[in-house]
């Protein structure tokens, strides 16, 4: 009992927040997995809102965008150079849709602070010359409205006139009506010393054009362009994409590459197009494609649907697979399956797996559904478990539950369970709450 006085005592003090303090009570390797996978499911969460971004952006859903953006440009320093630059696009687009001048104007001017932000925050970022040549379209629009303060931006870095106007000439394109723009759009992605930023712009307006010739170009480009990124970007554009030729095109540029980024560039993309084809191909790769990271990434995109007409062929990859990494997508992919089926699979993957990578992640993945029944089955793996460490995993994934469920299970297992190693656990997430339950608790511990 003194040993856990101490920690309360510490935790009530704030010194537990500290890496020695830290490692007096838990296993140094215990929390490294823990801290993982809460990376893990970071960045997962983030690749989906920018996913929902650029879908927002390609829609023209500028206040989505810009809503989501926001929320990156908060919370997330992933991406904050992108986020930041497509934040100020979706502002600038917003305002010129409004009606309001005054509005407009101001929307306008709320673009280019954001812009000036991520060209002096960022000075190295591959954002920034994009930055500054949509800073150069908005100053201009800002000018000819009189505001002649914002001239400077159209006379300073005269250097950078050249590419920086291209760009711009080259993003009015979208305005002009579908063949008028083609042929401008054709003689640069097919220029051979083009620079990549430029056939990227081209790229992204020759995928919202309605020209019959448009996805035969993406389709050319994807193949044969000398640029990875230029290929890249053009299998990224095909996937947004619905056309059978898409699809087919698709399917064959995965079989006849062996560039692992454009192979994982190619399934996200099939996983956009929703249609029975591209499922086949996506689960053909995950279940025989010789690249382990190429097959987790076609697990995980298959995962993303939501539904349950994946889960048994994602359950015999499973039982199948000698690939931690493909285990650990499938385990992802099944808890993001919302159905019993799913739920029960998660609930025997954690009983009985062999593995304890596979058995925490499950676990994990449990307490994030919030379902009564994963709650029951936590508790359950707390009282009985013979496994130390798997207890102590199911007392991490019941702290990440909301607090009003949360803190009363961490102080019953903290006054209750027979492990001191699982209750010394209890304890510290408790500290981590921030609740004024588990304060009062962890002074009467300090108190007896």
């Amino acid at each position: 009992m003194k040993i856990i006085k101490i920690i309360a005592f510490l935790l009530v003090g704030g010194l537990i927040f500290a890496e020695s303090g830290l490692a007096q009570y838990s296993d140094a390797a215990d929390q490294a997995q823990q801290a993982s996978t809460e990376a893990q499911k970071a960045l997962i969460e983030a690749q989906k809102a920018m996913a929902e971004a650029k879908k927002a952006v390609i829609g023209k859903k500028w206040e989505q965008a810009i809503e989501i953006y926001n929320t990156l440009v908060a919370k997330d320093k992933r991406y904050l150079d992108e986020s930041m630059y497509w934040l100020s696009y979706s502002l600038y687009q917003n305002a010129k849709a409004l009606d309001n001048m005054d509005t407009q104007l101001a929307g306008k001017e709320q673009a280019l602070e954001k812009l000036n932000a991520l060209i002096e925050e960022f000075p190295g970022s591959g954002w920034n010359d994009d930055a500054k040549m949509l800073r150069i379209e908005i100053a201009g629009d800002l000018a000819k409205k009189g505001m002649a303060e914002y001239r400077k931006y159209l006379t300073n870095g005269e250097q950078d006139y050249g590419s920086e106007i291209r760009l711009i000439a080259l993003n009015s394109l979208i305005n002009m009506e579908g063949e008028k723009a083609f042929p401008i759009l054709e003689k640069i992605l097919k220029k051979p010393e083009e620079s990549a930023k430029i056939k990227n712009s081209a790229l992204m307006i020759l995928a919202q054009s309605r020209a019959p010739r448009a996805v035969p170009l993406l389709i050319e480009l994807a193949m044969d362009d000398k640029n990875p990124e230029v290929r890249n970007s053009a299998v990224f554009w095909l996937g947004q994409r619905k056309e059978k030729d898409s699809k087919d095109a698709l399917v064959k540029i995965f079989d006849t590459v062996s560039d692992r980024k454009l192979r994982e560039q190619i399934v996200f993309s099939l996983s956009q197009i929703n249609s029975k084809e591209t499922r086949d191909k996506l689960i053909d790769i995950a279940r025989t494609d010789k690249d382990t990271e190429v097959r987790s990434k076609a697990v995980f995109w298959l995962g993303q649907t939501g539904s349950g007409e994946n889960l048994d062929f994602l359950m015999d990859i499973y039982k199948n697979s000698d690939s931690a990494k493909v285990k650990d997508s499938v385990i992802f992919a099944v808890s993001q399956i919302r159905t019993e089926k799913g739920f029960r699979q998660l609930i025997e993957i954690a009983k009985t797996e062999k593995e304890f990578i596979q058995r925490k992640q499950a676990i994990f993945w449990l307490g994030q559904s919030g379902d009564q029944r994963a709650i029951d089955f936590l508790k359950e793996v707390v009282d009985k478990d013979e496994s130390i460490e798997i207890k102590k995993q199911a007392v991490f994934a019941i702290s990440q539950l909301p607090k009003d469920k949360s803190v009363p299970l961490l102080i019953n297992i903290a006054r209750t369970n027979s492990s001191p190693a699982v209750r010394k656990d209890a304890i510290f997430w408790l500290g981590q709450s921030h609740s004024e339950e588990a304060l009062k608790f962890l002074r009467e511990l300090i108190d007896k």
